[in-house]
């Protein structure tokens, strides 16, 4: 029997200072459209190519979304689906810190992929003092976390 896990991208934004609608709204456009990217390129099956991300929960506080990955509207996220959760928050991690740290070796970025990461960006870069976070969760245990405070993400969108 396949297990039920729940599987979360949580994103959260820790903002000083309202963040315009047209900004929040294109950065999660970005992380959609680098989603399905990152799965058209990495998952083992049709089904997965065909997981799209789904608002499971907005949290008050600061700006918090947590997405959830369907292979379609009716299959529930079993085990399987870790994998391409996970995969892309590495995938964004190690962009992350070849960019900002020279880390690892550089991504094969389309000029496309270099605009949505930077539009995912653009709510922290633009709000001195803010966070970006973005982590994964399986069945509430944090498996992978990325912070950026404002600076850095000025840094990112500007290399």
């Amino acid at each position: 029997m396949t297990e039920y896990q729940d599987i979360r991208l949580i994103i959260k934004i820790e903002n000083t200072k309202p963040i315009e609608l047209f900004d929040l709204t294109k950065s999660l456009v970005s992380i959609a459209t680098q989603f399905e990217t990152y799965v058209e390129k990495n998952a083992d099956s049709k089904e997965g190519r065909e997981a799209k991300l789904y608002v499971k929960e907005i949290k008050s506080g600061s700006v918090i979304f947590e997405l959830i990955e369907l292979a379609s509207i009716c299959v529930l996220p079993f085990i399987e689906n870790v994998n391409t959760i996970f995969g892309f928050a590495e995938y964004f991690k190690k962009t992350i810190n070849f960019f900002l740290h020279n880390e690892g070796k550089k991504p094969d970025l389309s000029p496309t992929d270099y605009r949505e990461l930077s539009t995912i960006l653009t709510p922290v870069a633009k709000d001195n003092g803010s966070q970006f976070n973005l982590s994964t969760t399986i069945n509430g245990n944090v498996e992978l976390h990325i912070n950026l405070n404002s600076t850095e993400t000025n840094a990112l969108q500007n290399i």
